[in-house]
C-alpha cells in the first residue's frame, strides 16, 4: 500500500525538478557575440547606409540581472559613431545613447 502510494508519486516528482531544471536563467543567457551582433542591427537601422568599422565590445554584465552593456561602432558616410546598448537574456536590445558624430 505505501509502496504503490509512492509510485503515483514518482511521475509528479519528476516533472517538478524537470520543469525547475528547465526554469533556470542559464538557457536563457543572449551569448556575447549574439549580444554584439544583436546591438550592431539596432545601430545600423538609425541610418539607411552605414557601415560597422570596428568590431563592438561588451562593456560590462550586470550580475543580478544577467543584462550585458555592449557598445557598436557604425561608420556612415565620413561620420563615425559609438552606439552602447543594453542587451536583456533573450537579446532584445535597447539603445540608451549614441556619441556624436566625428570624422
Amino acid at each position: 500500500m505505501i509502496q504503490a502510494r509512492r509510485l503515483k508519486l514518482i511521475p509528479f516528482v519528476g516533472i517538478v525538478m524537470f520543469s525547475f531544471g528547465y526554469s533556470t536563467p542559464s538557457f536563457a543567457i543572449c551569448a556575447d557575440i549574439d549580444a554584439i551582433s544583436e546591438t550592431d542591427k539596432a545601430a545600423l537601422a538609425y541610418f539607411r547606409q552605414a557601415e560597422t568599422f570596428q568590431r563592438g565590445k561588451v562593456l560590462k554584465r550586470h550580475l543580478p540581472s544577467n543584462r550585458k552593456e555592449t557598445a557598436s561602432y557604425i561608420k556612415d558616410q565620413e561620420k563615425y559613431y559609438t552606439f552602447f546598448g543594453l542587451v536583456e537574456l533573450d537579446c532584445t536590445v535597447r539603445i540608451m545613447k549614441r556619441t556624436h558624430a566625428r570624422n
